[in-house]
Parts: C-alpha cells; structure tokens; sequence
C-alpha cells in the first residue's frame, strides 16, 4: 500500500493518512520549499552551485529561475535567538539584523568589499552576541563589534563608521582616530 506524494495526502510515518487541515503537524514539514524568483515571482528554481561561506556558519547558493532564466543568490543560515538590545536611553528592543547589514553597507559603500566578506563579519557579529550567554547586552557593545569588524574589512569604512558612531564633532578627532589606526595593529 505504498501511495505516492501528494500536497493532499501525506502518509503519516506510522502508515495512517492524513486529509487536508487534519495533519497533527505543521504543514511546512509536507510540502517541499520552494525559493520565489525575485524577479518574475516563479517558484520553479534550481540551484546551480551551492557552497560554504562565512566560516562555515552560512550555505551560499546561485540559482536559476526556470521561468525567465535569470540567476540570483541566496544565502542560507541557521536562525538562532540573538539577545535583545539596550539602548543608551534604557529603552529594549530586539536585535535587527538588516539595520546592522545596512550601518555596515553605509560605511562601506564604494569600497572593493565583497558580499561575502560583509556577510561573514555580519556572522562573526552574531556569534559572538550568542556566545555572551546574555539576554541583553548593550547596544555600545554591538557598536563596538561592528567597529572592530570594520577596521579588519576596510579601514575607510572604519572611519566612516567611526565619526558617526562616536559623533566626530571636527577634523581633530578624525586625526586622532586615524592616527590611532595607523598606531594600532588590526586585531584578528
């Protein structure tokens, strides 16, 4: 009695089969994922190279949509709990990552910075929230990560960054940032 796959019908692992809205389960365990073309809306995609990046930490792949051929990337990472942020007026709010990826783009538009070099600093970050063990943390501390991760990316960028970051009032504190960076070995 062995049935073939149907979005309707999905034998259960004990050999019962359920109907329609009566799965015990998520439904998002049946049916196959399938990636949306950014472009034409499809979802007949294929993958046609896949490989780590980031440090292991994310799956890098290019696709192919079947409908209207063009190609696009997608990248692919485990979702774990980041702690919530403190703010410096007190106020909580839980960690963005596209507001981070976006600070991070700013400081490094028109820079020779790949993708993935920003996406592996952007894992880097987040391991290394995780790896605090803490609920919270204050958003100083992700600024200061970013910091570090930017002056090891680019240092243009750091400094970008940093005379917003620190509020750079006039042209001494940019001298004195830069002349500290040029003191200072970058940290790894």
């Amino acid at each position: 009695m062995n049935q073939a796959y149907s979005p309707s019908v999905y034998r259960k692992p004990y050999g019962l089969s359920c109907h329609g809205d009566a799965l015990p389960w998520p439904s998002l365990f049946l049916l196959p994922a399938t990636m949306h073309c950014p472009f034409c809306g499809a979802n007949d995609t294929k993958v046609i190279d896949s490989r780590l990046v980031a440090e292991g930490e994310q799956v890098r792949r290019r696709r192919e949509c079947l409908a209207c051929g063009e190609r696009f990337t997608t990248f692919e990472t485990a979702e774990l709990v980041l702690p919530r942020l403190i703010k410096t007026d007190g106020s909580r709010q839980p960690f963005d990552e596209e507001k981070l990826r976006a600070g991070m783009q700013r400081a490094l538009e028109k820079r020779p910075v790949s993708v993935e070099r920003l996406e592996s600093s952007l894992v880097h970050i987040k391991h290394k929230l995780r790896a605090t063990g803490e609920r919270e943390v204050k958003s100083l501390v992700v600024g200061e990560l970013v910091m570090a991760e930017l002056q090891k990316l680019d240092e243009v960028a750091y400094i970008r960054f940093a005379s917003v970051y620190r509020r750079f009032q006039d042209l001494n504190e940019f001298r004195e940032e830069i002349d500290r960076l040029a003191r200072e070995p970058v940290k790894e």
